[in-house]
């Protein structure tokens, strides 16, 4: 976790992923990526993932997983970033940018030569695991009540997995908006306007531009979180 108090990015890109390995290994894991087809995400969706992807990885932009939707809203099942992995979409589900973005899909054959590659195999558990975790804790929060609640323990969640350290507090690198946050918790747009006023009202929440500053200590979004997941300042 970051210790000093100015902002701190996270890596981005596929080299972050393979970070950990070294010398040749890195160079083939890198070249064999390189080879995989790009495709562009819009805010209608991609509808094109080939039915071999075995994983996507957010090559520009910021991606969205959305289930299939519900009375004219899509769900909200989880937000990517540059860098980032996601399970390919299964039926009616889409991955969509937010004001573009692009993904790159890995296929199966191409990710069997990547785990021949030492070092790979550990750093994709890894990242799979966070994706799996992330996943786990979006369903526990659809039973917080009151929606207040949910709302904040979803901010919490999305700072601690796209969270970036400031002197200020930590703000959430991903461009929100009240209408996502309602497809993300599965509320009324009305009813998250109604939580996030209250939250800036008591000191928790601050805007910063397209972005929203969570007014914690990075430290404490560890002992706030429910499960293990992995600290996103590095």
């Amino acid at each position: 976790m970051a210790q000093a108090p100015s902002e701190h990015a996270m890596p981005e890109g596929w080299a972050n992923l393979v970070e950990d390995l070294v010398g040749l290994d890195r160079e083939r894991a890198s070249e064999l990526v390189a080879c995989c087809s790009i495709l562009t995400t819009t805010d209608g969706g991609e509808t094109g993932i080939p039915v071999d992807a075995a994983l996507v990885l957010v090559e520009s932009g910021t991606v969205l997983l959305a289930a299939p939707a519900a009375a004219g809203r899509a769900p909200i099942l989880a937000f990517a970033r540059r860098g980032e992995l996601l399970v390919p979409p299964v039926g009616r589900e889409a991955l969509v940018g937010l004001g573009g973005g692009s993904i790159r899909i890995v296929d199966g054959g191409t990710l069997e030569e990547l785990l021949s590659i030492r070092g790979v195999g550990a750093v994709l558990i890894e990242r799979l695991g966070a994706v799996v975790r992330d996943r786990q804790e979006s369903l526990r929060l659809a039973a917080v009540t009151p929606q207040r609640e949910r709302v904040r323990e979803k901010l919490l969640q999305l700072a601690r997995s796209h969270g970036r350290v400031r002197a200020d507090g930590v703000r959430i690198a991903l461009p929100l908006t009240h209408d996502l946050l309602a497809r993300a918790v599965g509320a009324s747009r009305e009813t998250v306007t109604l939580a996030m006023r209250e939250l800036r009202r008591e000191g928790f929440l601050a805007r910063s531009g397209r972005s929203y500053v969570l007014r914690v200590q990075a430290r404490e979004l560890d002992t706030m979180s429910p499960l293990p997941v992995p600290s996103p300042f590095r």
